[in-house]
């Protein structure tokens, strides 16, 4: 991946060349240290939440997308056990629910981009539907779609992806996308709590690349940032 300027990211100088992050304070011992831990925690001890930082870890890390696709189902997986310890939806929308409802979008977003409509339907399963993001993922990946909501449960977070989904053009939606990049982890994700658990592992925006995969945009003027995953977009492309 190609690392082009990101304000909040200087590139580091002491990278691995078969990183995918670039991001400053990323280094491999840290990344095959997440790994290693998550492969030796008991399955008791695991949540969908400690599956998905194992990934992004390994993905940030440079692991294949051949290797990675398949993974991706221990996480649903995961998914699936978490919301069948209490049988309530494990994704919602309501007051003090943001960080689920992005780890929703992120987890649709990576089954989209890598063609995994299973491990999707699993996460819809376990998510409240309606909202306008989640729908267009949900239909891009070939699910019925649920009727809307009203409003955005948390627009002001999510605002540059609601307008893309929302643009009257293709370069519009672009455009959006590209402006919200710039401003999505110092200035949308401030205070959420992955900024913290995810430290040191590389930051994605993957609901971005799950917007760009489902309305088919041009990622060219954004492709750089190094928040953006642009191979998994590229992956998703190959397979159409």
């Amino acid at each position: 991946m190609a690392a082009g300027p990101t304000e909040g990211f200087p590139v580091d100088p002491a990278r691995d060349g078969s990183q995918r992050s670039h991001q400053t304070g990323v280094r491999p011992a840290t990344l095959d240290q997440e790994i290693a831990d998550f492969d030796e925690l008991p399955a008791e001890s695991r949540t969908y939440r400690t599956a998905l930082r194992w990934w992004t870890a390994r993905y940030s890390r440079g692991h294949g997308l051949a290797d990675l696709r398949p993974a991706f189902g221990r996480v649903t997986d995961q998914v699936q056990r978490d919301g069948e310890g209490d049988g309530a939806l494990v994704f919602r929308y309501g007051d003090g629910w943001v960080g689920r409802y992005r780890d929703a979008l992120v987890l649709l977003s990576i089954a989209l981009c890598l063609r995994l409509p299973q491990p999707a339907a699993t996460v819809l399963r376990w998510c409240e539907r309606g909202d306008v993001l989640v729908e267009r993922l949900a239909t891009a990946l070939g699910a019925p779609m649920a009727q809307a909501q009203p409003r955005p449960p948390f627009a002001d977070r999510f605002d540059g992806l609601y307008a893309a989904v929302e643009a009257p053009a293709p370069a519009d939606a672009g455009a959006a996308l590209r402006d919200y990049l710039r401003v999505w982890l110092d200035g949308r994700m401030d205070d959420m709590g992955f900024k913290t658990y995810d430290e040191g592992l590389g930051y994605w925006c993957f609901e971005a690349a799950g917007v760009v995969a489902a309305l088919d945009l041009d990622d060219s003027s954004f492709a750089d940032e190094l928040v953006y995953p642009r191979d998994l977009v590229a992956f998703y492309r190959e397979g159409r």
